[in-house]
């Protein structure tokens, strides 16, 4: 999974210099538009590669153990064996697909103002990257007023996993046990 998030940023950096590189050579401001445009599509073709399927709000005010039974249960229910809890990297490519960070929020390598996410996700494979919420929008309703679990605990301090806060596009580690009036669960389905 990690490899093929990494393959698809790298793949959005690709297209970023390419849309630069193709629009300095526009002979009219309609053609840059139309390239601009048919890049954008290209660029949304690969990050439906990317980008997880999740669930809506499943329900409110559960601990991260709770999140993923959850999950499980909802799987089941659904004949999707693999519906899971989503890991921190996932929770942001999926506020990226929603226009809530900007494509720029992750990052493989350190950056000024951007956090390092050193998480692991549910089978103990590393998922380490940085962030940053600059420039974040807040959706409206539940989504932009909810943290939201994921996977990902924290390596070092097995007692903490990592959320994305609606209200403010962070993601933070905070306690697994305790069931936050704001933290919610959603879900990643299998495709």
């Amino acid at each position: 999974m990690k490899k093929t998030i990494t393959l698809g940023l790298m793949l959005f950096g690709l297209f970023a210099t390419s849309v630069q590189a193709q629009t300095k050579h526009c002979h009219t401001v309609e053609d840059c538009q139309q390239q601009i445009a048919e890049r954008k599509a290209d660029l949304a073709e690969l990050l439906k590669d990317v980008t997880p399927r999740l669930t809506g709000i499943l329900k409110t005010e559960v601990s991260q153990d709770e999140a993923k039974s959850i999950c499980e249960e909802e799987g089941k229910r659904l004949g999707d064996p693999g519906m899971r809890l989503p890991t921190a990297r996932e929770l942001a490519l999926d506020a990226i697909a929603r226009k809530a960070l900007p494509s720029s929020a992750i990052s493989e390598t350190k950056k000024d103002g951007y956090s390092l996410v050193k998480g692991s996700d549910s089978v103990g494979n590393p998922d380490h990257f940085y962030f940053s919420y600059k420039d974040y929008k807040r959706p409206a309703g539940d989504l932009g007023n909810k943290w939201f679990w994921s996977s990902s605990v924290h390596p070092d301090y097995s007692v903490y996993a990592y959320v994305i806060n609606g209200v403010n596009g962070v993601i933070d580690y905070v306690s697994r046990s305790y069931d936050y009036d704001y933290g919610a669960v959603r879900c990643v389905q299998s495709r």
